[in-house]
């Protein structure tokens, strides 16, 4: 039984924002599954709500599986870290997020976000996942993990995901080195184009950064004003998150 529902869990983590439909021989040769084990599988998820059938016979994260996440996700954001994004958003009036570091542990996972009122604003969705050398949050996060950590996601191919992503292990180990040394990473046009970001992480008792807060904005708001209002406030908020 704990091995079936090891298999179904495989499942459910294949369905992401890159990849939202899989077929079932795909299941079954990603996974390295009989093609009736995968099948088999599907049917049980969605009996359960948990993966529907989409077009052409592909699978779908179901409403079990969505209504699960944003109910772990409401679990996973404190009230202290919700006050801080609140009063983030009220203070810059730009878009205000929470990070984490994703479960698979290489990128940057979104776990709440409060838009701007402004009609123009940077989309963040709930749940999305940013690569960790790629922008202000994604910055502020790596800066703290452990020396090997970082090693291993310097070292490794550094997509460029935006214009100005950092792609470059020298540039980016001095920028993080920066980070350290300031408490905030700044970022424009490195996640997503258009935008400017900054982020503080949030700091266990271990020095490794247990979320990060932020806010992004579109750069036809960026200036000298809106930055050092945006770095204080957005270190104030971390700090007071720790």
């Amino acid at each position: 039984m704990a091995k079936v529902l090891l298999k179904a869990l495989d499942i459910l983590a294949l369905f992401d924002r890159n990849r939202p439909e899989w077929a079932e021989h795909e299941v079954a040769r990603t996974l390295d599954l009989p093609t009736s084990t995968a099948h088999r599988l599907l049917t049980s998820l969605t009996s359960r709500g948990y993966v529907v059938r989409a077009n052409g016979g592909r699978y779908r994260l179901g409403p079990a599986a969505i209504a699960l996440g944003r109910r772990a996700g409401d679990q996973a954001v404190t009230p202290t870290l919700r006050t801080a994004i609140e009063r983030l958003a009220a203070e810059t009036g730009e878009t205000a997020f929470i990070g984490v570091r994703n479960p698979s542990g290489d990128g940057l996972l979104i776990l709440d976000r409060i838009e701007s009122e402004h009609r123009l604003r940077i989309a963040l969705d709930v749940g999305h996942v940013l690569p960790l050398h790629a922008g202000a949050g994604s910055k502020a996060l790596l800066a703290h993990l452990t020396r090997a950590e970082i090693e291993g996601i310097v070292t490794g191919p550094l997509a460029r995901v935006a214009p100005a992503t950092i792609t470059d292990r020298d540039l980016l180990l001095r920028d993080l080195e920066g980070v350290r040394r300031c408490g905030h990473a700044r970022s424009c046009e490195e996640a997503t184009e258009g935008s400017w970001a900054i982020a503080s992480p949030v700091l266990g008792a271990d020095g490794e950064a247990q979320a990060v807060l932020g806010m992004i904005a579109p750069v036809s708001r960026h200036s000298s004003e809106a930055e050092a209002t945006a770095v204080a406030a957005v270190s104030r908020a971390a700090s007071e998150a720790g």
